[in-house]
């Protein structure tokens, strides 16, 4: 009988620092899944950070870009309609000054 509780003791032992150690190893595991998901997590918002900021600068970088080929483009609008009015004004200036001295010539002949 003596025999018999023994080896029952020893199985109880046995089966209650199985248990005890899987618990164990469950909430160690846990813990680790935590603080990785954690470190992972705090990775993932540093890069995101960078990205934002990259693509910030990329933002502001292309604004003044368009800026700049904006103004240069409504320089060179300028620039021709310029060239227009000041061939115009020649244009007839030049016609005008023709028929004055047309009417010159018809009047000296």
């Amino acid at each position: 009988v003596e025999a018999k509780e023994t080896a029952a003791a020893i199985i109880l032992q046995s089966s209650f620092r199985s248990m005890s150690l899987v618990r164990s190893y469950a909430r160690q595991r846990a813990a680790s899944v935590s603080i990785q998901a954690a470190y992972r997590g705090s990775i993932q918002r540093a890069r995101f950070e960078d990205y934002r900021s990259m693509v910030d600068s990329v933002t502001a970088f292309q604004a003044i870009y368009r800026g700049l080929h904006q103004r240069k483009s409504i320089s060179k609008k300028k620039e021709s309609a310029t060239i227009i009015a000041r061939t115009w004004r020649s244009h007839y200036a030049r016609s005008q000054y023709l028929q004055v001295l047309k009417a010159a010539v018809v009047l000296q002949s």
